[in-house]
């Protein structure tokens, strides 16, 4: 497969975000580590383990 990519983006809570990228990571590679971004959001990509790419987002909860 190729040409496939998947965003969630604030789709969910910041800890069930967080969760759901390192189970997607599990067995796959992490091209761009969850992090936080210098305008404020969180965002992370990587390929799960069966080569879909992923970009998972979420605004901080304040």
């Amino acid at each position: 497969m190729s040409g496939m990519f998947l965003s969630l983006l604030g789709t969910a809570d910041a800890a069930t975000l967080t969760r759901w990228f390192g189970e997607l990571a599990a067995g796959g590679r992490v091209i761009d580590a969850l992090q936080r971004r210098p305008w404020g959001d969180h965002d992370g990509t990587l390929v799960d383990r069966y080569g879909i790419r992923w970009l998972i987002g979420f605004h901080p909860e304040d």
